[in-house]
Protein backbone atom coordinates (compact mmCIF):
# COMPACT_ATOMS: atom_id res chain seq x y z
CA UNK A 1 0.00 0.00 0.00
CA UNK A 2 2.90 2.53 0.67
CA UNK A 3 4.47 2.27 -2.67
CA UNK A 4 1.32 3.76 -4.81
CA UNK A 5 2.09 6.92 -2.88
CA UNK A 6 4.44 8.71 -4.81
CA UNK A 7 5.89 11.10 -2.41
CA UNK A 8 6.24 11.17 1.50
CA UNK A 9 3.30 14.07 1.33
CA UNK A 10 0.98 11.62 0.15
CA UNK A 11 1.46 9.31 3.19
CA UNK A 12 1.17 12.19 5.61
CA UNK A 13 -2.27 13.63 4.09
CA UNK A 14 -2.90 9.91 4.31
CA UNK A 15 -2.71 9.62 7.60
CA UNK A 16 -4.13 12.93 8.55
CA UNK A 17 -7.25 12.20 7.14
CA UNK A 18 -7.41 8.45 8.66
CA UNK A 19 -6.87 10.04 11.81
CA UNK A 20 -9.68 12.89 11.36
CA UNK A 21 -11.91 9.99 10.22
CA UNK A 22 -11.56 7.91 12.92
CA UNK A 23 -12.02 10.90 15.10
CA UNK A 24 -14.83 11.88 13.71
CA UNK A 25 -16.86 8.09 13.41
CA UNK A 26 -15.55 7.81 17.37
CA UNK A 27 -18.19 10.63 18.21
CA UNK A 28 -20.69 9.40 15.65
CA UNK A 29 -20.59 6.21 17.32
CA UNK A 30 -21.43 8.19 20.55
CA UNK A 31 -24.07 9.95 19.41
CA UNK A 32 -25.78 7.24 17.62
CA UNK A 33 -25.82 5.30 20.88
CA UNK A 34 -26.55 8.29 23.01
CA UNK A 35 -30.14 8.56 20.61
CA UNK A 36 -31.06 4.42 20.88
CA UNK A 37 -29.97 3.57 24.08
CA UNK A 38 -28.94 5.74 26.46
CA UNK A 39 -28.34 3.42 29.84
CA UNK A 40 -25.92 1.12 26.93
CA UNK A 41 -24.04 4.50 26.83
CA UNK A 42 -23.48 4.92 30.27
CA UNK A 43 -22.82 1.31 31.19
CA UNK A 44 -19.48 0.92 33.08
CA UNK A 45 -17.92 -1.39 30.16
CA UNK A 46 -19.48 0.70 26.95
CA UNK A 47 -18.82 4.00 28.95
CA UNK A 48 -14.55 2.95 30.01
CA UNK A 49 -14.18 1.36 26.15
CA UNK A 50 -16.18 4.82 24.15
CA UNK A 51 -13.77 7.16 26.69
CA UNK A 52 -10.67 5.72 25.79
CA UNK A 53 -11.27 5.36 22.08
CA UNK A 54 -12.24 9.04 22.00
CA UNK A 55 -8.89 10.02 23.80
CA UNK A 56 -7.05 7.76 21.32
CA UNK A 57 -8.95 8.97 18.43
CA UNK A 58 -8.17 13.07 19.36
CA UNK A 59 -5.15 12.80 20.34
CA UNK A 60 -4.01 10.84 16.91
CA UNK A 61 -6.03 14.08 14.94
CA UNK A 62 -3.68 16.12 16.84
CA UNK A 63 -0.19 13.57 16.37
CA UNK A 64 -0.47 13.48 12.81
CA UNK A 65 -0.15 17.13 12.39
CA UNK A 66 2.34 16.83 14.98
CA UNK A 67 4.44 14.30 13.23
CA UNK A 68 4.21 16.70 9.82
CA UNK A 69 5.64 19.33 11.85
CA UNK A 70 8.28 17.23 13.18
CA UNK A 71 9.04 15.82 9.63
CA UNK A 72 9.33 19.19 8.13
CA UNK A 73 11.69 20.67 10.86
CA UNK A 74 13.88 17.70 10.29
CA UNK A 75 13.94 18.44 6.92
CA UNK A 76 15.15 21.66 7.48
CA UNK A 77 17.44 20.94 10.23
CA UNK A 78 19.58 18.10 8.60
CA UNK A 79 18.77 18.98 4.45
CA UNK A 80 21.61 16.66 3.59
CA UNK A 81 20.28 13.76 5.29
CA UNK A 82 19.23 11.05 2.96
CA UNK A 83 17.45 9.24 5.86
CA UNK A 84 14.91 11.87 6.55
CA UNK A 85 14.04 12.00 2.41
CA UNK A 86 13.41 8.44 2.60
CA UNK A 87 9.84 6.88 2.87
CA UNK A 88 11.45 4.71 5.80
CA UNK A 89 11.36 7.68 7.83
CA UNK A 90 8.09 8.99 7.10
CA UNK A 91 6.19 4.96 8.39
CA UNK A 92 8.61 5.34 10.95
CA UNK A 93 7.23 8.65 12.08
CA UNK A 94 3.34 7.46 11.35
CA UNK A 95 4.26 4.26 13.39
CA UNK A 96 5.24 5.97 16.55
CA UNK A 97 2.76 8.56 16.38
CA UNK A 98 0.11 5.79 16.55
CA UNK A 99 2.05 3.54 19.07
CA UNK A 100 2.29 6.98 21.27
CA UNK A 101 -1.45 7.62 21.19
CA UNK A 102 -2.24 3.92 22.40
CA UNK A 103 -0.19 4.39 25.05
CA UNK A 104 -0.19 7.76 26.26
CA UNK A 105 -4.36 7.78 25.96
Amino acid sequence: MVGNFHNRNNLFTLNICVSSYCFGLSWFVVYVIQEIDVKTLFALNTCTFLLYCQTVFVSEAVFSLMVVSINRLFLILYPEQPFFKRMKWVVICIAIQWIAGLILA
